[in-house]
């Protein structure tokens, strides 16, 4: 007889049913989802293939374990819609948030999904304006805040120059004491480092994902800011954006299962620093450039929504509710 395990899930207001069936006749359990089921060991042999995944050094064992938590995270994907299978799932949260979290900042009071905007607001691409240096990779290494605070440094100084600098990251690892390198840090404190003490090249001390013994901090650091300002709501954050690109953080929750397309999420924990490039109006959305590296999303970036309705912009994943923008 077949088994039926009815997981029921609430998703933007809809209700969405999913059945776990057993079928002994093959002595697979099949995920029903939709009129549709997913055979997990066939959508799990496939994923290997695509990812190039294996586990003949690790043992059978961690096969099966990863095995497990591939089918948690394939039902979580299938509940929500906009979610896709990627190459990191195969990863627990704990994992994922390693290689992409890296924001610890003090949550705001409140949270407001829907927020004023100005009614002149337009679209903006820093992008296409090449005032945004490339997509770097923080690896196993909870440094999104030192990525993130880098990146508006090397988009200010590009507005004041015509030339994006490769800054290090490392830097701010090794010689930022505020921070906790590789264990979360805090944007405005990484900006306040640089405003003081500059920062160096990539050349010079390049990115290791690691905290090294000494910080090698130059007499003249080549790189700082001339100033920073604050912002704490959608509107004052799309003013700022026509400025330039802005430092930012978001919910990195439904990152681990990012493809590309416009995501919208209601989690709005900010624990991934990014660095807002762009706003467009007619589509709703606006566009991060994140520290996973070219692979992740799309070519490194993820395009949240940001709709527009009777003067109230959606505030995706917490981006408005603390942001930076720096000047050179």
């Amino acid at each position: 007889m077949n088994k039926y395990i009815a997981l029921i899930t609430l998703v933007f207001c809809t209700v969405v049913s999913i059945n776990m069936i057993y079928h002994s006749n093959t002595n697979k359990f099949l995920l029903e989802f939709e009129d549709d089921e997913v055979d997990f060991q066939q959508e799990w042999e496939k994923y290997q293939k695509t990812y190039r995944i294996h586990f003949d050094d690790s043992g059978e064992e961690e096969e099966k374990r990863r095995f497990q938590i591939f089918t948690k995270n394939l039902v979580y994907i299938l509940s929500r819609p906009g979610l896709s299978i990627t190459q990191y799932t195969h990863l627990t949260k704990d994992e994922f948030a390693q290689m992409s979290f890296g924001v610890v900042e003090q949550e705001p009071s409140s949270f407001q999904l829907l927020q004023q905007v100005d009614q002149s607001l337009s679209s903006i691409d820093w992008v296409s304006k090449k005032a945004v240096s490339d997509v770097k990779t923080q690896g196993m290494c909870e440094s999104s805040w030192a990525f993130a605070a880098v990146a508006g440094v090397e988009s200010a100084l590009f507005l004041k120059n015509g030339q994006i600098p490769d800054i290090s990251e490392q830097n701010l690892l090794d010689c930022d004491q505020s921070n906790q390198d590789c264990k979360g840090g805090d944007r405005e404190k990484a900006i306040q480092y640089i405003l003081n003490q500059g920062l160096t090249s990539q050349v010079a001390n390049p990115y290791r994902a690691y905290k090294q013994k000494k910080c090698k901090f130059q007499v003249k650091q080549p790189f700082s800011i001339s100033k920073y300002t604050e912002i704490n709501n959608c509107k004052d954050l799309l003013a700022a954006l026509q400025n330039g690109p802005v430092v930012i953080a978001i919910d990195g929750t439904d990152l681990q299962f990012y493809e590309g397309g416009v995501l919208n999420t209601n989690y709005s924990s900010r624990n991934v620093g990014g660095l807002l490039v762009e706003y467009n109006l007619e589509q709703g959305y606006y566009k991060i450039k994140t520290s996973l590296g070219s692979n992740f999303g799309e070519q490194g970036y993820v395009r949240l929504s940001g709709q527009v309705k009777d003067g109230m912009i959606q505030n995706t994943a917490g981006i408005c509710d603390k942001a930076f923008q720096v000047f050179a």
